[in-house]
């Protein structure tokens, strides 16, 4: 793949548990209901998505999004860029918290003026045994100054713990009380089995490949509904 699609730092200044029910016909309630959850990224609650918007996708992020031990087209950014054709500019870095993140906002982010913006953090204040109050405080600051520039977001959610998931909620709280476009959990599976992982904490080539899958269909929802496809 041509590096072309994907900038990085250097380059640039549905989530609830399913339940099988039996029925002998669908209702057109029934229809309704499995059409928001299948397309959480059409729904109307989703800010900021009305009309064509220009700019690039932009993705706000840590050692998932730059991808480590692996080559750089391997990470789940670049999957989804040539999967996709869409340029992504890749601000993802190694060890970054969400409170050194929020300063990036306005120093990084914003200046680009993105039609877009993904936002993927938290591991590294779980790794650091941080209070979640702090992190969902840390991640509204950040929503609330992209939004302030009425730029839709799309939030991808991590594990918060290895034995209790403390993030979970906090994810879901702020897609719902923002409005934001959420893929809970892009690890769950993974670093629980080996032929996914490189170390106990960061996905492989193949890994990323399935956090891509599970990005894919809400960020190409989006990016028709925001005419960049």
């Amino acid at each position: 793949m041509s590096n072309k699609s994907v900038h990085t730092r250097q380059g640039y200044p549905l989530h609830r548990n399913s339940v099988l029910v039996r029925f002998k016909r669908p209702s057109l309630w029934l229809l309704l209901i499995a059409a928001v959850f299948l397309f959480p990224a059409c729904s109307p609650s989703i800010r900021f998505t009305e009309g064509p918007r220009t700019g690039p996708v932009v993705i706000l992020g840590d050692s998932l999004a730059e991808g480590y031990d692996i080559e750089e087209n391997e990470n789940f950014v670049s999957v989804l860029s040539e999967r996709l054709s869409l340029e992504i500019v890749n601000l993802g870095q190694k060890g970054i918290t969400t409170a050194e993140s929020v300063a990036r906002v306005a120093e990084e982010v914003l200046p680009l003026n993105p039609a877009l913006v993904i936002i993927e953090l938290g591991g590294n204040d779980v790794l650091q045994k941080l209070d979640p109050a702090s992190t969902k405080a840390n991640l509204q600051k950040m929503v609330e100054a992209i939004q302030g520039e009425e730029i839709p977001i799309l939030i991808l959610g991590v594990r918060g713990g290895v034995l209790s998931d403390k993030l979970a909620e906090v994810f879901e709280d702020l897609a719902d009380t923002h409005g934001l476009a959420y893929v809970p959990n892009i690890l769950e599976g993974i670093l629980t089995s080996p032929n996914l992982r490189v170390d106990n904490v960061h996905p492989n080539a193949a890994g990323h490949v399935l956090i891509a899958d599970r990005v894919e269909p809400v960020l190409q929802s989006l990016l028709e509904n925001l005419g960049l496809k």
